[in-house]
Protein backbone atom coordinates (compact mmCIF):
# COMPACT_ATOMS: atom_id res chain seq x y z
CA UNK A 1 0.00 0.00 0.00
CA UNK A 2 1.29 3.31 -0.94
CA UNK A 3 2.18 5.44 2.05
CA UNK A 4 1.70 9.10 1.66
CA UNK A 5 4.59 10.80 3.49
CA UNK A 6 2.34 13.69 4.30
CA UNK A 7 0.16 11.51 6.40
CA UNK A 8 0.98 10.69 9.98
CA UNK A 9 -0.24 8.02 12.26
CA UNK A 10 -0.44 10.52 15.08
CA UNK A 11 -3.96 11.68 15.75
CA UNK A 12 -4.43 15.44 15.67
CA UNK A 13 -4.43 17.12 19.04
CA UNK A 14 -7.80 17.91 20.52
CA UNK A 15 -8.53 21.61 20.79
CA UNK A 16 -9.83 20.88 24.30
CA UNK A 17 -6.82 18.86 25.46
CA UNK A 18 -5.39 21.57 27.74
CA UNK A 19 -8.67 23.25 28.65
CA UNK A 20 -9.55 23.46 32.34
CA UNK A 21 -12.91 24.77 33.50
CA UNK A 22 -11.11 26.56 36.39
CA UNK A 23 -8.34 28.12 34.34
CA UNK A 24 -10.03 31.52 34.04
CA UNK A 25 -11.81 31.73 37.40
CA UNK A 26 -10.47 34.88 39.12
CA UNK A 27 -8.74 34.26 42.42
CA UNK A 28 -10.53 35.41 45.61
CA UNK A 29 -8.74 38.41 47.07
CA UNK A 30 -7.37 37.94 50.59
CA UNK A 31 -9.44 39.38 53.45
CA UNK A 32 -8.54 42.91 54.54
CA UNK A 33 -6.11 43.12 57.42
CA UNK A 34 -7.72 43.30 60.84
CA UNK A 35 -7.91 46.75 62.29
CA UNK A 36 -5.80 46.58 65.37
CA UNK A 37 -6.95 48.37 68.53
CA UNK A 38 -10.20 49.64 66.93
CA UNK A 39 -12.07 49.22 70.22
CA UNK A 40 -9.37 51.12 72.06
CA UNK A 41 -9.61 54.01 69.59
CA UNK A 42 -13.38 54.19 70.03
CA UNK A 43 -13.00 54.17 73.80
CA UNK A 44 -10.44 56.97 73.63
CA UNK A 45 -12.74 59.05 71.43
CA UNK A 46 -15.67 58.56 73.81
CA UNK A 47 -13.56 59.45 76.85
CA UNK A 48 -12.20 62.55 75.11
CA UNK A 49 -15.72 63.73 74.27
CA UNK A 50 -16.82 63.17 77.87
CA UNK A 51 -13.86 65.14 79.21
CA UNK A 52 -14.56 67.99 76.82
CA UNK A 53 -18.22 68.03 77.86
CA UNK A 54 -17.32 68.02 81.54
CA UNK A 55 -14.85 70.85 80.95
CA UNK A 56 -17.44 72.97 79.14
CA UNK A 57 -20.04 72.41 81.88
CA UNK A 58 -17.51 73.15 84.62
CA UNK A 59 -16.42 76.34 82.89
CA UNK A 60 -20.06 77.42 82.58
CA UNK A 61 -20.79 76.96 86.27
CA UNK A 62 -17.49 78.54 87.25
CA UNK A 63 -18.30 81.59 85.15
CA UNK A 64 -21.83 81.67 86.54
CA UNK A 65 -20.50 81.52 90.09
CA UNK A 66 -18.08 84.36 89.41
CA UNK A 67 -20.89 86.40 87.91
CA UNK A 68 -23.08 85.85 90.98
CA UNK A 69 -20.27 86.67 93.37
CA UNK A 70 -19.33 89.79 91.46
CA UNK A 71 -22.94 90.93 91.63
CA UNK A 72 -23.39 90.14 95.32
CA UNK A 73 -23.01 93.09 97.62
CA UNK A 74 -20.65 90.98 99.71
CA UNK A 75 -18.04 91.24 96.99
CA UNK A 76 -16.35 94.56 97.33
CA UNK A 77 -16.24 96.72 94.21
CA UNK A 78 -14.23 99.89 93.98
CA UNK A 79 -15.98 102.27 96.35
CA UNK A 80 -15.93 105.95 97.08
CA UNK A 81 -15.50 106.55 100.78
CA UNK A 82 -16.58 109.90 102.11
CA UNK A 83 -16.35 110.16 105.91
CA UNK A 84 -19.41 111.94 107.23
CA UNK A 85 -19.18 114.79 109.68
CA UNK A 86 -21.65 114.69 112.59
CA UNK A 87 -24.48 115.11 112.78
CA UNK A 88 -25.42 112.48 110.20
CA UNK A 89 -28.32 110.08 110.11
CA UNK A 90 -28.87 106.46 109.22
CA UNK A 91 -30.32 107.57 105.90
CA UNK A 92 -27.04 109.30 105.06
CA UNK A 93 -25.28 105.94 105.38
CA UNK A 94 -28.02 104.25 103.34
CA UNK A 95 -27.39 106.82 100.61
CA UNK A 96 -23.69 105.91 100.72
CA UNK A 97 -24.66 102.27 100.21
CA UNK A 98 -26.73 103.03 97.13
CA UNK A 99 -24.20 105.48 95.67
CA UNK A 100 -21.67 102.64 95.76
CA UNK A 101 -24.05 100.27 93.94
CA UNK A 102 -24.95 98.20 97.00
CA UNK A 103 -28.44 96.73 96.84
CA UNK A 104 -30.83 98.20 99.39
CA UNK A 105 -34.58 97.66 99.69
CA UNK A 106 -37.43 97.89 102.24
CA UNK A 107 -35.84 100.87 103.98
CA UNK A 108 -38.00 101.69 107.02
CA UNK A 109 -37.43 103.99 109.97
CA UNK A 110 -37.62 101.72 113.02
CA UNK A 111 -36.55 101.68 116.64
CA UNK A 112 -33.87 99.28 117.81
CA UNK A 113 -36.14 97.49 120.29
CA UNK A 114 -38.89 97.03 117.72
CA UNK A 115 -36.40 95.42 115.37
CA UNK A 116 -35.11 93.08 118.08
CA UNK A 117 -38.60 92.19 119.31
CA UNK A 118 -39.76 91.40 115.81
CA UNK A 119 -38.11 87.98 115.82
CA UNK A 120 -40.94 86.23 117.61
CA UNK A 121 -39.66 86.66 121.16
CA UNK A 122 -42.60 88.46 122.73
CA UNK A 123 -43.46 85.60 125.08
CA UNK A 124 -40.04 85.95 126.69
CA UNK A 125 -40.37 89.65 127.33
CA UNK A 126 -39.06 92.65 125.48
CA UNK A 127 -35.52 93.50 124.54
CA UNK A 128 -35.99 96.73 126.52
CA UNK A 129 -35.05 94.76 129.63
CA UNK A 130 -31.50 94.36 128.30
CA UNK A 131 -31.05 96.81 125.41
CA UNK A 132 -31.40 100.21 127.05
CA UNK A 133 -28.93 102.39 125.12
CA UNK A 134 -30.88 103.79 122.19
CA UNK A 135 -29.66 105.29 118.90
CA UNK A 136 -30.60 108.78 117.78
CA UNK A 137 -31.31 107.56 114.23
CA UNK A 138 -32.01 104.07 112.93
CA UNK A 139 -33.45 102.20 109.94
CA UNK A 140 -34.34 98.67 108.96
CA UNK A 141 -33.35 97.63 105.44
CA UNK A 142 -32.77 94.52 103.38
CA UNK A 143 -30.09 93.26 101.05
CA UNK A 144 -32.31 91.77 98.31
CA UNK A 145 -29.41 89.79 96.82
CA UNK A 146 -28.99 87.69 99.98
CA UNK A 147 -31.39 85.02 98.72
CA UNK A 148 -32.94 83.79 95.49
CA UNK A 149 -36.68 83.27 95.27
CA UNK A 150 -38.92 83.84 98.27
CA UNK A 151 -36.67 85.58 100.81
CA UNK A 152 -36.39 84.60 104.42
CA UNK A 153 -34.52 86.81 106.89
CA UNK A 154 -31.00 86.39 105.53
CA UNK A 155 -31.02 89.84 103.98
CA UNK A 156 -32.48 91.67 106.98
CA UNK A 157 -30.22 94.35 108.46
CA UNK A 158 -30.46 97.21 110.91
CA UNK A 159 -28.38 100.37 110.99
CA UNK A 160 -28.23 102.56 114.09
CA UNK A 161 -26.48 105.90 114.66
CA UNK A 162 -25.64 107.00 118.21
CA UNK A 163 -24.77 110.30 119.79
CA UNK A 164 -21.22 109.15 120.49
CA UNK A 165 -18.93 106.15 120.15
CA UNK A 166 -19.31 105.16 123.80
CA UNK A 167 -23.07 104.73 123.40
CA UNK A 168 -22.56 102.75 120.22
CA UNK A 169 -20.19 100.34 121.99
CA UNK A 170 -22.53 99.99 124.98
CA UNK A 171 -25.49 99.26 122.71
CA UNK A 172 -23.46 96.68 120.78
CA UNK A 173 -22.76 94.76 123.99
CA UNK A 174 -26.44 94.89 124.98
CA UNK A 175 -27.64 93.76 121.55
CA UNK A 176 -25.24 90.81 121.60
CA UNK A 177 -26.42 89.76 125.06
CA UNK A 178 -30.04 89.84 123.93
CA UNK A 179 -29.32 88.01 120.67
CA UNK A 180 -27.38 85.30 122.49
CA UNK A 181 -30.28 84.81 124.89
CA UNK A 182 -32.91 84.62 122.15
CA UNK A 183 -30.86 82.44 119.80
CA UNK A 184 -29.90 79.97 122.52
CA UNK A 185 -33.45 79.51 123.81
CA UNK A 186 -34.94 78.90 120.36
CA UNK A 187 -37.61 81.48 121.02
CA UNK A 188 -38.37 82.31 117.42
CA UNK A 189 -38.42 80.78 113.97
CA UNK A 190 -35.24 82.61 112.96
CA UNK A 191 -31.97 83.53 114.62
CA UNK A 192 -31.33 87.19 115.28
CA UNK A 193 -28.36 88.37 113.19
CA UNK A 194 -25.36 88.33 115.48
CA UNK A 195 -22.52 89.41 113.22
CA UNK A 196 -22.90 92.94 114.53
CA UNK A 197 -20.34 95.48 113.39
CA UNK A 198 -19.74 98.68 115.31
CA UNK A 199 -17.57 101.47 114.06
CA UNK A 200 -17.49 105.01 115.39
CA UNK A 201 -21.02 106.12 116.12
CA UNK A 202 -22.58 103.44 113.91
CA UNK A 203 -23.84 99.93 114.62
CA UNK A 204 -24.73 97.54 111.81
CA UNK A 205 -26.73 94.46 112.81
CA UNK A 206 -26.28 91.96 109.99
CA UNK A 207 -25.68 88.43 108.77
CA UNK A 208 -23.03 89.83 106.44
CA UNK A 209 -19.29 89.32 107.15
CA UNK A 210 -17.02 92.24 108.09
CA UNK A 211 -15.65 92.17 104.54
CA UNK A 212 -19.01 92.99 102.95
CA UNK A 213 -19.53 96.25 101.12
CA UNK A 214 -21.99 97.40 103.77
CA UNK A 215 -19.46 96.91 106.55
CA UNK A 216 -16.71 98.67 104.61
CA UNK A 217 -18.93 101.68 103.90
CA UNK A 218 -19.90 101.84 107.57
CA UNK A 219 -16.27 101.67 108.60
CA UNK A 220 -15.17 104.45 106.27
CA UNK A 221 -18.21 106.68 106.52
CA UNK A 222 -18.85 106.60 110.27
CA UNK A 223 -16.59 108.58 112.59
Amino acid sequence: MYNDPTLSNTAPASPYADFSPYAYVPSIPPPPPKQKHSKRKIALIVISMLLISIGVVSLFFYSLGKYEVSNRSGSTPTMTYTPLSPPYTAMDIINDFTSNNLSVSNVTSQSLNKFLDGWGTGVYGSSESIVTTQPISSVFFRDPTACVGPCDTQGDMFLAIYGNETDAQASLDQVRNWANFVNSCGCGPYLIPNDDIQHGRCLLITYEPPTSGYALIEEKSCI
